[in-house]
């Protein structure tokens, strides 16, 4: 065997090692549930009251204005974002994107 390849062999099982401590002694967080057996999973956010929908260069896409999400119709749980764009509503739908969201943070004056 060359010397190349061992190094190769080498590098691989390291990352692979890496991987699996990595993973066994991975956890989920649970220091903001209060004691809670369950995980929170979300900030308990209402849906949005408004959206809109765009329509540039073939794409026709939506946008919730107060909930963060973007390109999914939350209340119905159905993806938005085609591509291309649908001219009537007989026209298949494709999509290829689900959701994604709008994320923002930062700091109070009390720095929090």
């Amino acid at each position: 065997m060359q010397k190349g390849t061992t190094i190769k062999y080498k590098i691989a099982f390291t990352v692979l090692t890496l991987l699996a401590v990595t993973n066994l002694y991975s956890r989920r967080n649970t220091s903001g549930n209060k004691g809670a057996s369950q995980p929170v999973l979300a900030a308990g956010c209402s849906n949005a009251v408004a959206n809109a929908s765009l329509r540039l260069n073939n794409v026709r896409t939506r946008i919730d204005a107060t909930g963060g999400s973007m390109w999914q119709d939350r209340a119905g749980g159905f993806a938005e974002y085609e591509v291309p764009k649908r001219n009537n509503d007989d026209d298949p739908k494709f999509t290829s994107i689900f959701a994604g969201a709008l994320w923002m943070g930062g700091t109070d004056v009390m720095v929090n």
